[in-house]
C-alpha cells in the first residue's frame, strides 16, 4: 500500500457472493497478507485505522467536533481468489 501517513492501515476483503468480510492489518512497511480466504471474487479496500470505538469499521468522520474521515483506497476491479494460490502484486495508493 502506498501511503505517507502515520496511521495503521486496515485492509478489507469482501466476498462478492456471500458478502462476508475479512480483515487484515498492514505491516510497518504498509504491506498486507490475507491468509486462508475462501475461493471467490473479492472487492478490496484499505483505509486508515481512525475509528475511535476501536473496531475495524471505516471511520467517516464527525462534524462536531470536526474530525476528518479516514483516507482510503480501493481496487476498482474484483480480485479472484483460488484455492492454494498466492496472489501478489496488488497495489493500492492512499493519497493525501
Amino acid at each position: 500500500i502506498i501511503y505517507n501517513g502515520s496511521n495503521r492501515l486496515i485492509v478489507e476483503a469482501i466476498n462478492l457472493d456471500s458478502k462476508k468480510t475479512y480483515y487484515s492489518n498492514s505491516t510497518k512497511d504498509n504491506e498486507f497478507i490475507m491468509e486462508l480466504l475462501p475461493e471467490g471474487y473479492y472487492s478490496l479496500l484499505s483505509y486508515e485505522d481512525k475509528n475511535p470505538l476501536g473496531n475495524k469499521d471505516y471511520f467517516s468522520g464527525l462534524w462536531e467536533p470536526y474530525i476528518p474521515a479516514a483516507k482510503f483506497s480501493n481496487i476498482l476491479d474484483s480480485v479472484e481468489v483460488r484455492a492454494r494460490w498466492d496472489i501478489t502484486g496488488i497495489v493500492m495508493e492512499i493519497k493525501d
